[in-house]
């Protein structure tokens, strides 16, 4: 492959990732029952509820970071929230993180919504993956 093509589809990538990880303001929040998602379960949630899926990466040194794949119907539910918490002590180099997204349940529907484990520079060597299957009624 072309160098800079190559180089062009990597900032490309990277561009667009941190997209995905803006918080996002479409939805107004409001008070309502918030569910957490264990790993890999299903999650069933009513019109307008939130739910977070909170993953725990065991060193952050390693440069590998979670992150929504392609193809999950952003009009069944919208992110409104993401962040990074660390779950170390305090100035600890390489704690352990905690990647939490925050979702809107907007319309009625299913789709599976898919985390993959991956380092950004390396977007094709996925270390680990994770589905739920997300219901909204």
């Amino acid at each position: 492959m072309n160098r800079p093509f190559f180089y062009f589809l990597m900032l490309l990538f990277i561009i667009s990732g941190c997209n995905n990880s803006r918080t996002e303001r479409d939805v107004p929040l409001q008070e309502d029952t918030t569910v957490q998602a264990g790993t890999g379960e299903a999650i069933a949630v009513s019109l307008p509820d939130t739910f977070e899926i909170r993953k725990l990466n065991e060193a952050f040194d390693g440069g590998f970071i979670w992150d929504v794949a392609s193809g999950f119907d952003t009009a069944i539910a919208q992110l409104i929230d993401y962040r990074t918490e660390y779950t170390g002590s305090s100035g600890e180099d390489g704690a352990p993180t905690q990647q939490i997204w925050r979702y809107r349940a907007a319309r009625a529907g299913t789709d599976t919504l898919k985390l993959v484990l991956f380092r950004p520079w390396k977007p094709e060597q996925i270390r680990d993956s994770v589905q739920y299957i997300l219901t909204v009624n």
